[in-house]
């Protein structure tokens, strides 16, 4: 799975992201927080039309953005940057049962390369906007040229959308410690 990816990627705050079609997936926007994808996309999200085939395609090697927030803006502040992404994968499992199994499985991937990489919650299975997900959370260090290394905690929830997924990610740090807040916007997510 590419979960070491959007890990590695939110950890170095990346400034810039291409938005996609929303899938159904609403979840409400962190107050005060910036949005990481162009608000007129952002906006049209809802508006978005594409088959189930163009939709596989797309996700066939790549995840498609849904939608990203970060807490304060990265040119303006040093260091860990509270974030939140929305990405739609594509799901090879058949079955929940082997849904589960993926995502446990590619939890290993980020072990191998993230610098003391801590699994603080296994992987085990909850309702997120009254559908089966999994949700597991790490602790990991993300070493950085000018900032020093960066304890960063990440939970991230996996809810099967028919043959794609969401990967949701929350990402905060034991000085910027934003959970109270995830748990609310959790509460929020709606599915069509």
């Amino acid at each position: 799975m590419h979960f070491l990816i959007a890990l590695l990627a939110l950890a170095a705050q990346a400034a810039t992201q291409t938005a996609a079609p929303s899938a159904g997936f609403a979840m409400a926007a962190p107050e005060g927080w910036h949005p990481l994808t162009d608000q007129g996309v952002i906006d049209n999200l809802g508006k978005i039309k594409i088959s189930p085939a163009q939709l596989e395609t797309l996700l066939t090697d790549h995840s498609a953005p849904v939608v990203a927030y970060s807490k304060y803006r990265p040119d303006a502040h040093a260091g860990l940057i509270p974030t939140i992404q929305i990405n739609l994968r594509r799901n090879p499992a058949k079955t929940f049962d082997g849904f589960v199994s993926i995502i446990t499985q590619s939890i290993e991937a980020p072990r191998a390369v993230l610098p003391a990489f801590e699994l603080i919650q296994a992987p085990r299975v909850v309702l997120v906007g009254g559908r089966r997900a999994v949700v597991f959370a790490a602790n990991y260090d993300v070493p950085t040229k000018h900032a020093g290394t960066m304890k960063v905690r990440a939970r991230t929830y996996a809810v099967p959308n028919g043959a794609t997924f969401f990967q949701i990610n929350f990402l905060d740090g034991p000085n910027d410690d934003c959970a109270v807040l995830f748990d609310q916007l959790v509460g929020t997510i709606r599915f069509d």
